[in-house]
């Protein structure tokens, strides 16, 4: 076989091999195996909630993941920060607040206080933010606002747990106790009309990131800004359509 040949079989095989590597498909190693997912506060807080039953836990709501919760310096601002006087103040309650509506239409509205980077939040301060701000705790070990008409056996209008699992405030009272922040929430179906309990838990939002010193995000953890605050508006409205379209089907049975 003379030379030329021998060099024409030479690139012809190099381009085979390389055709070969190129397309072959990779071997999945084991070790790549996903972690195990980690349970969300928003899990915690589901759990946390006394209305809460079995086989009622799906959600629309992304999940906040609980992992580097103490490292809470890495905030993102999606807009300005909103203040509780940019929403509107009509309250409208044209039908019982309690009227249920398809577990999956339930709505979850969630803000966390943050402490800001390199601090936390001590028991006294935590205490006297709740008091100012006419929470109480309750039998959960959570603070739990009602307002004055309200009494003790009534369901909660909002609540507020520690950020760090398990979300209680147990061991509150001691010398060592410190969060870097707590979460407030409110469940639709509630006690009060969805916007009233809208418009209170955000302004409880802002009393208690006052009193703590603290910095008001929403439930990713990420500066409250106009923008999430109308996405929860939206939210609500659609729940309190449902919610008037279920009312009107039990007054006709």
């Amino acid at each position: 076989m003379d030379p030329l040949r021998l060099i024409i079989l030479f690139i012809g095989l190099v381009v085979i091999a390389g055709i070969y590597l190129r397309y072959r498909e990779p071997k999945q190693s084991d070790s790549s195996a996903p972690p195990e997912d980690k349970p969300s506060l928003l899990d915690t807080l589901r759990d946390i909630l006394p209305s809460r039953k079995s086989g009622q836990d799906e959600r629309d709501e992304p999940d906040i993941s609980m992992e580097d919760v103490e490292s809470f310096g890495s905030f993102q601002a999606h807009g300005s920060e909103v203040k509780s006087d940019d929403i509107e103040t009509g309250i409208h309650v044209g039908w019982d607040s309690m009227t249920p509506v398809d577990p999956k239409d339930e709505v979850l509205i969630v803000f966390n206080i943050l402490a800001k980077p390199g601090e936390q939040f001590h028991g006294p301060d935590i205490q006297t933010a709740a008091i100012e701000s006419g929470f109480k705790l309750g039998d959960k070990d959570i603070f739990d606002y009602r307002n004055e008409k309200m009494n003790s056996s009534s369901p909660a209008v909002c609540s507020f747990a520690n950020a760090i699992e398990p979300g209680h405030f147990a061991a509150l009272e001691s010398e060592e106790f410190a969060s870097p922040g707590i979460s407030l929430f409110a469940q639709l179906p509630g006690p009060l009309d969805a916007r009233e309990t809208f418009k209170l838990t955000l302004d409880k939002a802002h009393g208690l990131a006052s009193s703590l010193g603290g910095i008001l995000c929403d439930e990713s953890r990420s500066i409250l800004s106009e923008q999430t605050v109308g996405h929860i508006k939206e939210k609500v409205e659609a729940f309190r359509f449902k919610q008037q379209m279920a009312a009107k089907q039990q007054r006709r049975h």
